[in-house]
């Protein structure tokens, strides 16, 4: 029976052919504003089932609010979830029409804070929406910032992390994105 149960495995594995591919990575070598990532030709659901987006770095402002924008939309941002304070104190984030904050004033009160984002996505083709879970964990003081997003595009043309306000991304800040590939 044991092998019965191997050889099907092995007959599933070799009918689908998935692979984790690192698609981008960036790793700042001075303060910068802003960084995107656009790839050679789009990314589609035909082409990929799941995105992972990885970003670990510091701000070098009091009040810089690092954005992501995908493929240039800054409409349609829908955003809910909360604030986690260590202690399990929560507050309610609001529904947004702008680019989507990695995180907030809360999640990142001041200069040189070190935190990190992690984002897991998909393009829903049936309704032509990107949707995802983010969080940011501020390392500091383990504040963290959970969001579940949809932004209006079919495909990913660009990914796009920029300061909201006034404020630079550290050198020595990380950015990465995956692509689970299904064909």
């Amino acid at each position: 029976m044991g092998d019965c149960i191997q050889g099907a495995f092995a007959k599933a594995a070799a009918a689908t052919s998935v692979s984790f591919e690192l698609l981008d990575y960036e790793d700042f070598g001075a303060d910068a504003a802003s960084y995107t990532f656009t790839p050679a030709s789009a990314l589609t659901a035909d082409n990929y089932s799941q995105f992972i987006i990885a970003i670990s770095g510091k701000t070098d402002a009091v009040n810089a609010i690092p954005t992501i924008i995908f493929s240039g939309s800054t409409s349609n941002v829908y955003a809910t979830g909360a604030t986690i304070a260590g202690n399990g104190t929560r507050t309610a984030l609001a529904v947004s029409s702008a680019p989507l904050s990695i995180g907030n004033a809360t999640t990142i009160p001041s200069a040189n804070i070190n935190f990190t984002c992690l984002i897991s996505m998909t393009i829903n083709t049936t309704a032509s929406y990107l949707s995802g879970y983010m969080t940011t964990m501020n390392v500091n003081s383990i504040l963290s910032e959970e969001k579940w997003f949809e932004m209006s595009a079919s495909e990913i043309s660009s990914v796009e992390i920029e300061m909201s306000s006034t404020g630079k991304f550290k050198a020595d800040t990380r950015f990465a994105i995956y692509g689970l590939k299904t064909s």
